[in-house]
């Protein structure tokens, strides 16, 4: 028997049609570990309801250009078109559940010295999650249902069509992911027991060896319609222990309706299930219903002329609402035929909770009149809130039928996307999502190339940036940190973490050796390391000169690397002495017979000889500390570049000793446009960058000067391959730079242009969010960080100012009580005369 169209929003069988306790409220019969749900109960030859539910991330639509989101919709009609079940969309606002938050991304005083520190962090993370939402976070569910005989026919229909709705969703720049019977149930006890989301504590395996019902765990202890204090029932609120609760449903869609209301709605803070139940409709049975329509209209408009020609009526049309029916008509069957569109019963729900009833009605009236404004008129569903509710939970179970019938498009103008979010467990904190408000923890060894760059102009915030992520990886992970300090302005945050600052410079008494050898046993060969050597010394002599390196320079420097190694043992890389170094191959340089050999001696004569010898003499550095900074501003601005390189020759052997005992190594380089300006400096610094990544370890540029880094295409590439970049304030020149390179929208590039400092764009592999990264300044944090000159004075004059009062008020007793000596009062005058 053909269905009609009607036939297709199918109600569901209730489980217990009349419940006898709390628990047989719940829309479910029984539940797959793996997630499936079976939602009616029927004897075991009948086709049975199923259902499975998917977390879908979100993705920036809000802050697309117009023809962005022109082509986005397309995307998105094409995955509803795909579908032919019925399935839910649902947005959902929920507490957060603050101990797994604790657990997953706060700080933890591990060693007990940092207290103040974690305890600043730990504050500015919880604020900001409380005031962005009030402490809400928003989940989006994607539910589909199916009817089949029995689970396993079940599970192989979910299983086809999840694989094409994966690829649908990733062309969306969004995912899917399968929810088990865990994290299905989680949801409904966030909704069951509101408020008490830490209490949730299921196991599937367990629930089934202690022979617990899963019902017993989610279910609320009361269930009830809300009654004022005269007794009398108002058919519109449900009470579940302690929590008020309405449901609401759309009776009539408006005429138009625009994109982006979903993210208007939910957009308050308040708890609320947003549902979309939808029901497919196969394009045969539309074909069929408008075609009865359209025939019934011939019909009626053929009966209304002929009553009007035994009238005499010759002259008189049809009414305007028999033209307007049949042009409507004549619409639908084009778009069905020619627009390649599917119609669905489509039914508009929305279930609002609160702690109190006065509560509920605030934001009962705050959710209408926010849909009212979008021309959405909800209203509750009158002695039918339990229906509603059910209906609205993130099940496949539906028991209210009023659907409308619609189109693709109108369906797809009801996007649940707005913006693209970052929450991975035990990640660090980058700051809230400017369009959500929620925060944004990423954990950047995720990434398949977690190296990058943090950008920006000066005072855009790039250092209180770098060290808000230092700070977190010391208390937050075992990863060791090494920091190229250029400017020596991270040594107040080395010192209070206790780690190694190495302040290099003339009067320093600080050496590294950049022949050094200890990088040769994790070389394939001893060629190969000669080569590397080579690289460097190339490096080293084309930031020194002042003039292009000729073929016949590369030649001799290149000869001398091999002399001074020559008589190295191919297996250990030993020399029956120490290392070489710079004097060593100076005096080697001396030797050559060819003019261009003195030349090269000469200009290597300063970092042998001169003031700046510190990378002439053997390694004298302890650089076994966790935290480690080599600071370098007393090397001058003309060295800083030979400095970093010298640096970052110096440090390999450290991360690869580190990466052999299965520890991660961070490295942060600062002014790193100093090194793009050099071809050579440039490919050292890139294969020093895909090194550090083949060993476990994380690379972080840091520098203003983005035009510098487009001079060298080695530099561009590390760029454009980096998938962590956190772009702060830029000017106009960068603004250009980044639209050039990463196609960055128009939209998202204004969150760049006169951004408040610590204010920007996230990059975190291939999504950008528009990102606040400002800390308090009154914190613990800012005042470590913080690195403004004119902040720091003022700061001081305040102190200074505080304690001159605080001497005031010290010395006031002292002067009250000598006031008192020299002038006592009368009482004390006529004593003193008695005595």
């Amino acid at each position: 028997m053909k269905k009609s169209m009607k036939d297709y929003k199918e109600l569901t069988q209730k489980v217990y049609p009349v419940p006898e306790r709390v628990q047989e409220l719940i829309p479910v019969y029984r539940i797959a570990e793996d997630g499936i749900f079976e939602l009616e109960k029927k004897p075991e030859d009948a086709d049975r309801l199923f259902d499975k539910a998917y977390l879908f991330l979100d993705t920036n639509f809000a802050t697309m250009d117009d023809y962005e989101k022109e082509d986005f919709l397309k995307l998105y009609c094409t995955v509803l078109n795909s579908m032919s079940v019925s399935f839910k969309i649902e947005i959902i606002n929920n507490n957060w559940n603050m101990d797994r938050v604790r657990q997953d991304i706060f700080l933890h005083n591990r060693d007990g010295r940092f207290g103040e520190m974690v305890e600043s962090l730990n504050r500015h993370i919880e604020d900001s999650m409380m005031k962005g939402r009030a402490g809400i976070e928003q989940v989006r569910l994607f539910i589909i249902t199916c009817r089949r005989k029995n689970i396993e026919q079940a599970r192989n229909y979910f299983v086809s069509v999840e694989a094409n709705l994966a690829v649908n969703f990733d062309r969306m720049q969004s995912g899917l992911v399968p929810l088990d019977a865990t994290e299905r149930l989680r949801y409904l006890h966030a909704f069951y027991r509101q408020g008490q989301e830490t209490k949730y504590d299921f196991d599937f395996k367990t629930a089934i060896r202690r022979g617990t019902d899963w019902r017993d765990i989610i279910s609320p202890a009361v269930v009830k319609h809300y009654q004022d204090e005269y007794g009398t029932f108002d058919g519109i609120t449900v009470q579940m222990d302690g929590t008020y609760v309405r449901a609401l449903y759309v009776p009539q869609l408006p005429n138009s309706i625009e994109p982006g209301i979903i993210q208007k709605l939910m957009s308050g803070p308040y708890h609320v299930i947003l549902t979309l139940d939808t029901a497919a409709i196969p394009k045969q049975a539309v074909k069929k219903r408008l075609i009865d329509l359209y025939v019934q209209n011939a019909r009626a408009i053929e009966k209304q002329q002929q009553t009007r020609n035994k009238a005499m009526a010759w002259s008189s049309d049809i009414t305007y609402e028999r033209r307007r029916e049949r042009d409507e008509l004549e619409n639908y069957m084009d778009i069905v035929n020619e627009n390649d569109e599917k119609m669905f019963y489509l039914g508009i729900y929305a279930v609002i909770s609160a702690g109190s009833k006065k509560q509920l009605e605030n934001d009962v009236t705050a959710f209408c009149s926010m849909a009212e404004g979008e021309g959405f008129s909800f209203e509750p569903a009158i002695w039918e809130q339990i229906e509603a509710i059910n209906t609205a939970l993130p099940t496949g179970a539906r028991f209210c039928s009023v659907m409308q019938p619609v189109f693709t498009q109108p369906l797809c103008a009801l996007t649940p996307f707005v913006v693209q979010e970052l929450y991975q467990p035990g990640g660090l904190f980058y700051g809230i999502n400017q369009v959500s408000k929620n925060v944004l923890i990423g954990d950047r060894k995720l990434l398949k190339n977690g190296n990058g760059f943090i950008l920006g102009i000066t005072g855009g915030g790039k250092s209180v940036e770098t060290k808000m992520e230092i700070i977190q990886v010391y208390l937050h992970t075992t990863d060791d940190i090494i920091i190229i300090d250029p400017q020596n302005e991270y040594r107040d945050i080395v010192d209070y973490l206790g780690g190694t600052f190495i302040d290099f410079g003339a009067e320093s008494g600080h050496y590294i050796n950049p022949l050094d050898t200890g990088t040769y046993e994790y070389m394939e060969s001893k060629r190969k390391f000669i080569a590397d050597k080579t690289e460097l010394m190339l490096a080293i002599f084309s930031q020194i000169l002042e003039y292009e390196i000729s073929a016949q320079d590369k030649s001799l420097i290149g000869r001398c690397v091999r002399e001074v190694f020559a008589d190295m043992d191919d297996k250990t890389g030993r020399k029956k002495r120490q290392p070489p170094t710079l004097v060593e191959y100076y005096e080697c340089m001396k030797r050559q017979r060819e003019p261009q050999a003195a030349q090269l001696a000469l200009a290597l004569e300063l970092f042998v000889s001169g003031s700046l010898d510190m990378f002439a003499r053997q390694t004298n550095v302890d650089t076994r500390a966790r935290l480690t900074a080599y600071g370098m501003e007393n090397l001058g601005k003309e060295q800083s570049a030979t400095g970093i390189t010298v640096m970052l020759e110096g440090i390999r052997s450290r991360i690869a000793e580190n990466a052999a005992k299965g520890r991660a190594t961070r490295l942060y380089v600062e002014e790193f446009h100093n090194l793009a300006g050099d071809p050579y400096s440039a490919n050292i610094l890139e294969k020093r960058w895909k090194e550090v990544r083949k060993m476990g370890g994380l690379c972080t540029g840091i520098t203003q000067n983005i035009r510098d880094l487009t001079q060298s295409k080695a530099i561009e590439t590390m760029l454009c391959n980096s998938e962590y970049l956190s772009l702060l304030c830029q000017s106009d020149i960068e603004i250009d730079i980044f639209r050039r390179i990463f196609g960055i929208s128009e939209n998202l590039l204004a969150y760049l242009k006169n951004a408040e400092s610590g204010c920007g764009l996230l990059k975190f592999g291939d999504r950008y969010i528009p990102k606040d990264g400002r800390i308090p300044k009154d914190s613990e944090m800012y005042r470590l960080f913080n690195t403004n000159f004119h902040e720091i004075q003022a700061q001081k004059r305040k102190k200074q100012r505080t304690g001159s009062l605080q001497k005031q008020v010290d010395a006031l007793p002292e002067l009250v009580l000598s006031e008192a000596e020299a002038h006592p009062t009368e009482a004390e005058q006529i004593y003193q005369r008695k005595g």
